[in-house]
């Protein structure tokens, strides 16, 4: 079967606009509750493959931090739990997904 693009796009942009709407009315805070007791970083951690995987971020400038990715912020940047139990907010930089046995 075919999927009538208009049909999949005016969806789209109707659940696209009914969220943005809900974001906009708690002030654009990323971590404020919704009327369904959501927020916007909730919906993101849940759908997130990153969250609980062993990560190396390397930020600008050439540092890196690895540990797990345990999070986030409540501006949307990635929480990383370092071995030392260190606790980094990382607002910018690459991600890389690292294989369970490496660094282990």
């Amino acid at each position: 079967a075919t999927t009538d693009r208009t049909i999949l796009l005016m969806s789209y942009l109707r659940i696209f606009a009914q969220r943005y709407r809900q974001f906009c009315d708690v002030n654009g805070k990323a971590d404020a509750e919704w009327p369904d007791g959501t927020s916007l970083v909730s919906r993101l951690g849940k759908v997130m493959a990153t969250l609980g995987q062993r990560v190396r971020a390397q930020l600008p400038g050439g540092a890196e931090i690895v540990g797990e990715a345990v999070g986030l912020d409540g501006y949307g940047a990635l929480r990383v739990r370092a071995a030392d139990g260190t606790e980094h907010v990382v607002a910018a930089g690459d991600v890389v997904h690292l294989r369970p046995d490496e660094g282990s």
